[in-house]
């Protein structure tokens, strides 16, 4: 005779346990909802007979008495209304109209068998490790880079260290540039205003210059004014009844002359020059209000008629005809030919000076030193 041993998991242990116990819940609530229901005049219908006993498993199959109140079928079969108390005699006979109740039995299981022994079953890997072992084992390892790999990279570095140092070559050169164009700047800066002090200094020495001349001009004329005045005082006085024949002293201005102009123009130089005594002296001046020694000859020609001289001494001295004795009208050159003034005759020269304005002066004083005398053509 051969045994068949079914052996069931824990999992079908537990389902079949989990019917087993609603199947004795269902029974009890059988009863209880057809009665409920029997005594309101409705019909329940169910897998399981609602008068079973608990311990019974007549037409019953827990599998499938599962009461789910949205699915009963109900069905009122009496419309007696429900009286929830009744009392009567103990002697009364009572009938009552019973609802009719059906049932359909479930087919009756099987045996269960015999529980066998647990069997422990095998410890399984985590499956979280097992994954993860999986994905490392399936992930290739890289591959061990190639000779020519490793020249390509060492070629790439090598040009991008060469790129680096070209560009801090650039930016050194940069900085350099400008820094030298900073030093040039600087220095025509420096050579700028080192010329500008010069030519101030230049100027001022000039200016000093100028100034000791004019004071040293001013000097010689004071002093050759001081020596006039004394031989005037030292001159016995004049008859009235003087003839030009025994006046060997200076006459005045614009008085009777040794020497007669060469001509009606020189005359009228000489009258033009004595009209200008007693203007004041100006540096570069033309004109009554102010004279300088050139402007002053200028003027007395061109009111005379004769104009168009040289502005300067050293311009008349290199343009003029030079003469060797003067006559009333010549022009006297002295200092060198920074100086110049008209001759009137008797040794007497009108002449504007620094120190005195337009006046009136001996030919040969002391601060005045005669270089050249010219005449106009």
């Amino acid at each position: 005779m051969t045994h068949n041993t079914t052996h069931l998991s824990r999992r079908d242990r537990r389902r079949a346990a989990r019917k087993s116990s609603a199947g004795t819940n269902a029974a009890s609530a059988g009863r209880t909802t057809a009665a409920v229901l029997a005594a309101s005049g409705l019909v329940l219908t169910s897998g399981a007979a609602a008068n079973a006993a608990e311990n019974s498993n007549q037409d019953r199959e827990s599998s499938t008495v599962q009461l789910n109140t949205a699915e009963l079928n109900v069905e009122r079969t009496s419309n007696v209304t429900t009286v929830e108390e009744v009392a009567a005699s103990s002697e009364a006979d009572l009938s009552f109209d019973r609802p009719v109740v059906s049932s359909k039995p479930s087919p009756e299981p099987e045996p269960e068998p015999e529980p066998q022994p647990e069997t422990q079953p095998e410890t399984q890997p985590e499956p979280v490790a097992t994954e993860t072992a999986a994905a490392e084992q399936a992930e290739p390892e890289p591959a061990a880079p190639t000779h020519a790999q490793q020249e390509a990279q060492a070629q790439q570095e090598a040009e991008a260290q060469q790129a680096a140092q070209a560009q801090r070559e650039a930016e050194a050169q940069r900085e350099a540039e400008a820094e030298a164009e900073a030093q040039r700047e600087a220095e025509a800066q420096r050579e700028a205003e080192a010329q500008r002090e010069a030519e101030a200094q230049r100027e001022a020495e000039a200016q000093r210059e100028a100034e000791a001349q004019r004071e040293a001009e001013a000097q010689r004329e004071a002093e050759a004014q001081r020596e006039a005045e004394a031989r005037q005082s030292q001159q016995p006085e004049r008859n009235s009844s003087r003839d030009d024949s025994s006046n060997d002293g200076a006459t005045p201005a614009g008085g009777n002359q040794d020497q007669s102009p060469s001509s009606g123009g020189s005359s009228s130089v000489v009258a033009a020059a004595q009209s200008g005594i007693g203007s004041p002296y100006s540096y570069g001046g033309t004109s009554t209000s102010g004279f300088d020694c050139s402007g002053f000859i200028n003027w007395a020609y061109s009111k005379a008629g004769a104009g168009n001289l040289p502005r300067t001494t050293h311009g008349m001295a290199s343009s003029l005809s030079s003469v060797s004795s003067p006559q009333p009208g010549d022009i006297v050159l002295a200092n060198g030919n920074s100086h110049g003034g008209i001759y009137i005759g008797n040794d007497q020269v009108i002449s504007a000076t620094s120190s005195g304005g337009v006046r009136v002066h001996a030919l040969h004083a002391g601060w005045h030193q005669v270089s050249a005398i010219v005449r106009p053509s």
